[in-house]
């Protein structure tokens, strides 16, 4: 169960943390502006070099995401993920987040099932941005889990907030993709 998720979860992580590398790197070198891209004034150049090799040698995004479906689909890879991510969120006393989590846990499962109903080419379309809200939704439970470990330990209840902000952003505020339609629409601007 645990090496199940575990399979998923790193290949997801390897995704995101490759693609938020890139951002971080490319937003501090328009601060610096064209200071940011001089190899003696900066390592910034060299960091975003070095991110690219990272990318591709990690397994480019594409990839990865592909392992994930291939995952998913022969050994059904979701069904630990989904439970350690509900476990999760169960866990938060903040009944608010831990029922939105849930419901956005339950969300994502039918449109996954739903996505896995289709040849493997046309659940590329959804794939990738299906994969995105589940690794947010995932980082959300596990920042509340450590929110809910500081709010008893310490009673500090600062990652807790920031738990809830997140998956406000991040997870919410996103809407799920129109399963039904979305395809036959690309099909036609392609034709």
């Amino acid at each position: 169960h645990s090496a199940d998720f575990l399979r998923l979860a790193i290949n997801l992580n390897k995704y995101r943390s490759a693609n938020l590398a890139h951002k971080v790197i490319v937003q501090a070198i328009e601060i610096l502006g064209g200071n940011g891209t001089i190899e003696n004034f900066s390592i910034l150049p060299r960091l975003l070099r070095d991110n690219a090799v990272y990318e591709n040698w990690e397994g480019t995004h594409n990839v990865l995401l592909a392992q994930a479906q291939r995952d998913i689909r022969r050994f059904g890879l979701n069904q630990a993920f989904v439970t350690v991510v509900s476990g999760l969120f169960q866990q938060v006393t903040d009944e608010e987040l831990r029922e939105a989590g849930l419901e956005q846990v339950d969300q994502l499962e039918v449109e996954l099932e739903e996505v896995l109903a289709m040849d493997e080419l046309t659940a590329g379309i959804y794939f990738r941005p299906l994969m995105d809200r589940l690794t947010d939704l995932y980082y959300a439970a596990a920042l509340a889990a450590e929110g809910e470990w500081a709010r008893r330990e310490k009673a500090d209840k600062t990652k807790l907030r920031m738990a809830r902000l997140f998956f406000e952003k991040n997870v919410a505020g996103r809407e799920p993709k129109d399963i039904a339609y979305y395809d036959d629409l690309v099909s036609r601007l392609c034709s």
